[in-house]
């Protein structure tokens, strides 16, 4: 498995202890590296399934909301640890063959699953009404249909 996708497994079992700020900070986490990933493959993926086409619309989409997530922790006043940022990420140069979309296939299914751990995490704590919810919840359906998109391609 490839070190991305180690870092991004690890993280929702990093800390279990169930309070707001860990949560808030695996959230802060799992955003980052999303938008770090997502950013890095938007220009591959743009290439391999062109610029109109509605899984590229769907991933700037995601684009879009991770951003404004990671906005909305810059105003807070709270800091969290960004060493985590500049672990490698491997991601390849065009999407052509159908190692190259399991690889995006797989790695959207990893973030899939720890968005919804998430989710399940902020459910607990009763803030459904939040806007981090909400967005939070935006962004798996984004990930469920790009899901559902590489799935057809790699089936």
């Amino acid at each position: 498995m490839l070190a991305s996708s180690k870092v991004s497994t690890e993280l929702h079992l990093k800390t279990e202890t169930g309070d707001e700020s860990s949560v808030d900070e695996k959230i802060f986490r799992l955003v980052s590296l999303q938008f770090r990933f997502f950013s890095n493959l938007s220009v591959p993926f743009r290439k391999s399934c062109g610029l109109f086409s509605k899984p590229t619309w769907r991933l700037f989409q995601l684009i879009f909301f991770l951003k404004n997530i990671i906005g909305d922790f810059s105003k807070s006043n709270t800091t969290y640890d960004f060493s985590f940022m500049f672990t490698t990420c491997y991601l390849p140069k065009e999407i052509k063959t159908s190692t190259e979309y399991l690889f995006v296939y797989q790695q959207i299914n990893s973030y899939l699953l720890e968005t919804k751990a998430l989710l399940i995490d902020i459910e607990k704590q009763h803030r459904t009404n939040s806007k981090l919810y909400i967005k939070l919840k935006n962004i798996e359906d984004i990930l469920i249909s790009l899901n559902n998109f590489l799935s057809i391609i790699c089936s």
